[in-house]
């Protein structure tokens, strides 16, 4: 299965990383798309002035500049990755996101991104 992994931690975060591990040994082709800092509370904000940079920092994977919205439009719209994505995986999220929380939560925003353009998604708290 294709996963692209995205998170609103930053793609330094313990949760991707082990997440990552954990599908790659499960014989999973894992991708990488998260920001390159830390966007927790950013909600479904997404970079429409400015300048947005796309770093690749390993084979499949890539930090962006902007939010986890954006981590998932740049996957897909300007072909970061040469596949289709069977499932969007966000998170494991570092903290809560209880109740009104998931307004505000990055991660769920990178879920919900990837449901616009009809991905298969799910959001991991």
């Amino acid at each position: 299965m294709n996963i692209l992994l995205s998170n609103d931690d930053g793609y330094k975060a313990l949760g991707i990383r082990v997440l990552e591990d954990v599908l790659s040994e499960a014989g999973h082709d894992v991708y990488v798309s998260a920001p390159d800092s830390e966007q927790s509370g950013k909600s479904h904000a997404m970079t429409i002035r400015g300048r947005i940079v796309v770093t690749e920092y390993a084979p499949k994977h890539f930090h962006v500049s902007g939010t986890p919205a954006d981590c998932i439009v740049y996957s897909h719209r300007c072909s970061l990755f040469p596949i289709p994505f069977d499932v969007v995986i966000s998170g494991i999220n570092h903290g809560y996101n209880l109740s009104t929380d998931i307004i505000y939560s990055g991660t769920c925003a990178a879920a919900r991104q990837a449901a616009f353009y009809g991905e298969g998604y799910c959001y991991l708290c």
